[in-house]
C-alpha cells in the first residue's frame, strides 16, 4: 500500500479494530479503522493527515465521486486530482463470538475436525468473493431461528450502508418482521398490519417509530411502504454452509433449513465423489455440495438460487453489518 508524495516513513500508515466481535482474522484479511492520507493541501507540505473512525470520517472528506467505500481508493477523483497511487481496504469482516453492542448472537465453536474444515473453507471461499467491488462478512455459528449455521457469507456493497441512520441500531426482531412484511406485500396500512401480523395496536405502533426513526419506511396514500431495496438493503448474496466430514443426512437438514434466509445453501465435506444417492437428493433439496480438500475447493453441485431478503432474517444480516461499519 503505497501513496505518491512521501508518506510518513515511507508507507501507508493504517491501524486495525481490536477485539473478536467482527474483527480482523489472519486467514480472512483486516479491516482498516484508520489510514494515514495525503490530502492536497496536507500534500503540498508533504506532511500526513489523520483520518479517524474510517468509513464516517472518509465520507466527510471525500465526495463519493472521488471515493468509493467499498475499497477506500482508487482515489483519482476531479477534486484530488493530484493525489497518485492506490489506498485499500482489507473488505472481509469476520464475526467470531456474540457482539452485544451489534445484538449478534454467536455460538462458541467446539473443537475439532468439522470446526477446523469450516473455518479454512470460510478463509478460502471468503478471499474468492472479495474481488468484487463490495464487501464480504463471515458470521461462523449465528443464532438464527432454524438453528446454528456453520458458516454464512454475506457479500455487501458499502455505499448502501452510506445512508445508514443510527436509529437502525436500536431495531428489534420484530420492527425487521414488519419491515419484511411490508417489502413483501409492497405496503400496508395499520389495519392490515395488526391482523396480518396478529400484533397489538401498541406494539405495533412503537415499531412503526423505531422504522421512521430508522428511515426504512414511508407513509404513502394512508399505507405504510419500505424504501426501495437498493436504499436499504445492501446484502446482495447470503450463502449458508455446512461443514461436515461424516454425517451427510444432519448436514442436509441444516442445509435445507438454511435456505429459509440465504439465497444459497452449501454443504461443504472433504469427500471428493459423494455417491449418486447423496448428489441427487441434494439436488432435490436445491442444496449445493463442495468438496474441499488441501485448502483447495471443487463444487460439485450448483445450489439453486433465492433472491432475498427472503424473511426478516435476511434483513438480520443486513442489520448487524451496518450497526458494526457504523458503531
Amino acid at each position: 500500500m503505497a501513496l505518491a508524495g512521501e508518506p510518513r516513513d515511507g508507507k501507508l500508515s493504517y491501524g486495525v479494530r481490536g477485539g473478536g466481535n467482527g474483527t480482523p482474522n489472519s486467514n480472512l484479511g483486516e479491516r482498516i479503522t484508520w489510514v494515514t492520507l495525503l490530502s492536497p493541501s496536507h500534500l503540498r507540505r508533504k506532511s500526513p493527515f489523520t483520518l479517524s473512525k474510517g468509513i464516517g470520517s472518509l465520507t466527510s472528506l471525500f465526495s463519493p465521486r472521488s471515493l468509493t467505500l467499498c475499497r477506500i481508493g482508487a482515489i483519482y477523483g476531479p477534486l484530488y486530482g493530484q493525489l497518485q497511487g492506490e489506498v485499500y481496504m482489507e473488505r472481509i469482516i469476520s464475526f467470531t463470538e456474540s457482539n452485544p453492542g451489534i445484538n449478534l448472537p454467536i455460538r462458541m465453536p467446539t473443537s475439532g475436525p468439522e470446526q477446523r474444515l469450516a473455518c479454512e473453507f470460510a478463509a478460502y471461499i471468503a478471499s474468492s468473493l472479495q474481488r468484487g467491488k463490495g464487501g464480504v462478512a463471515v458470521f461462523y455459528e449465528p443464532r438464527l431461528e432454524t438453528g446454528f449455521p456453520d458458516i454464512v457469507l454475506a457479500e455487501f456493497s458499502f455505499a448502501t450502508y452510506e445512508h445508514w441512520a443510527r436509529a437502525r441500531s436500536a431495531l428489534l426482531p420484530i420492527d425487521l418482521k414488519i419491515l419484511h412484511h411490508l417489502y413483501h406485500m409492497q405496503g400496508a396500512d395499520s389495519a392490515n398490519l395488526k391482523r396480518q401480523l396478529g400484533i397489538s395496536s401498541n406494539a405495533l405502533l412503537m415499531s412503526i417509530e423505531r422504522l421512521l426513526d430508522g428511515r426504512l419506511i414511508r407513509r404513502v396514500a394512508k399505507q405504510w411502504e419500505p424504501y426501495t431495496l437498493k436504499r436499504i438493503f445492501a446484502v446482495k448474496r447470503i450463502i449458508a454452509f455446512e461443514a461436515k466430514i461424516k454425517n451427510w443426512r444432519s448436514a442436509l437438514k441444516q442445509a435445507e433449513l438454511n435456505k429459509w434466509f440465504a439465497s444459497e445453501s452449501y454443504v461443504v465435506s472433504p469427500v471428493t465423489k459423494p455417491s449418486n444417492r447423496i448428489v441427487d437428493l441434494s439436488k432435490n433439496l436445491g442444496v449445493g455440495i463442495y468438496s474441499f480438500n488441501d485448502s483447495c475447493a471443487k463444487q460439485i453441485l450448483r445450489s439453486s438460487a433465492a433472491n432475498i431478503p427472503s424473511c426478516y432474517a435476511s434483513w438480520m444480516f443486513n442489520e448487524w453489518i451496518g450497526r458494526y461499519l457504523h458503531c
